[in-house]
């Protein structure tokens, strides 16, 4: 009975999983929350429950496609304040603004595809779900049918490896969120205020991002193996955070990838971030290479051939990419940089040395060896 006279209303259980309601309270001692004890019991038991296995592998997913849609959406945004010189430019331009907001599209798609699988594993209801979106429970069935993300999962990098689209499109890592991530702390670099720093430190998360989709290697045991946070390495991944070499070298070797190849990239990102350029001494012009080729997620040759636009056959890139030869002329490396998205200008100085130690003579004499950031960005 209420202050007014009136009868207390009846309240529902608390037990989310329960529809029953609870009788108005009278007398004295504490208001029930459950309607029984067994019901109390089991909305007990549902509170302190460890997370699954397949709940865990899907919120690796989920987060995984957060980062991609982040990254895609950064390019995106890129692409269209972008100023190009001419009438070719233009057109060039708004293709590729097409093709990443394709991009976009998919991992929209793709993200609403794995938040679904999250829900049911976390039990949460399918007529829940079609609430919040407008939708029926049937429709919800067909279009994200349940365990079926691992296959959209597959088909996803399966298409991406032959995407002509790299994502070299020098975007800008996306923007820093708080967090309390265990692992080294770095400087922090304003994503609408683009900088060397920022560009070598995006080529390299996209090199590590890449490596780790094509590995398969969950994020938990990639953390686990360089003995930091999860969370840590997803910014890495994202391109939120600079880690040490050791760090690094760890979340390479625990992906199957090889140390030589990101080694540059990751040099160039540490060099700038601290503003301390160092000379090369772990590393060489092909491992620079296959870092950056690493970073356009490894396209096909015949995407890179057109991307360079008649300047390499498929020939110059196995050579320059796979193969130990003669150090190559600088027309065809100049082409190649360019085509993956980095600056040959400043990659120079590493072909300078190659050409250097074969005892060939080079047009700008220099013994220069530092590669400054901007060779990776």
């Amino acid at each position: 009975m209420t202050a007014s006279g009136r009868p207390a209303p009846a309240i529902p259980c608390h037990n989310p999983r329960c529809s029953n309601v609870i009788a108005p309270h009278s007398g004295s001692g504490r208001p029930r929350k459950y309607c029984d004890d067994s019901c109390r019991r089991d909305a007990y038991r549902k509170s302190t429950r460890q997370p699954s296995p397949e709940d865990l592998h899907h919120t690796d997913i989920v987060q995984q496609l957060a980062l991609d849609l982040m990254q895609s959406a950064t390019a995106v945004r890129d692409l269209a304040t972008r100023e190009a010189s001419s009438h070719e430019g233009l057109q060039d331009q708004s293709f590729r603004l097409l093709q990443q907001v394709d991009r976009l599209a998919q991992d929209v798609d793709m993200l609403r595809a794995a938040s679904v699988q999250q829900a049911r594993d976390r039990d949460v209801k399918l007529r829940q779900i079609a609430r919040l979106w407008n939708l029926t429970t049937s429709q919800i069935s067909r279009a994200w049918p349940a365990n079926s993300i691992d296959r959209r999962m597959r088909s996803r990098d399966a298409r991406r490896r032959t995407d002509p689209l790299t994502t070299s499109t020098g975007t800008t890592p996306p923007a820093r969120r708080p967090g309390t991530a265990t692992g080294p702390q770095e400087p922090e670099h304003s994503p609408d205020e683009p900088t060397a720093a920022a560009d070598a430190l995006h080529t390299f998360a996209r090199a590590m991002s890449y490596l780790q989709r094509a590995s398969g290697v969950p994020y938990k045991q990639l953390a686990k193996a360089a003995g930091v946070h999860r969370s840590y390495v997803y910014r890495v991944l994202a391109g939120e955070r600079c880690p040490s070499w050791a760090i690094a070298r760890d979340i390479i070797q625990a992906a199957g990838g090889d140390t030589s190849e990101l080694r540059p990239l990751w040099a160039a990102a540490h060099d700038a971030l601290h503003a301390t350029p160092r000379h090369l001494h772990h590393g060489t012009l092909q491992a620079a290479l296959r870092g950056l080729y690493l970073a356009a997620c490894a396209p096909p040759l015949d995407t890179i051939r057109y991307a360079s636009r008649g300047g390499l056959t498929a020939g110059d890139i196995k050579l320059l990419l796979h193969e130990e030869s003669t150090p190559p002329g600088w027309n065809t490396v100049h082409s190649l940089v360019h085509a993956l998205g980095g600056q040959p200008e400043t990659i120079r100085p590493l072909w300078e040395a190659t050409q250097s130690q074969a005892g060939h003579r080079t047009p700008a004499a220099s013994t220069v060896t530092t590669v400054l950031a901007e060779s990776f960005g």
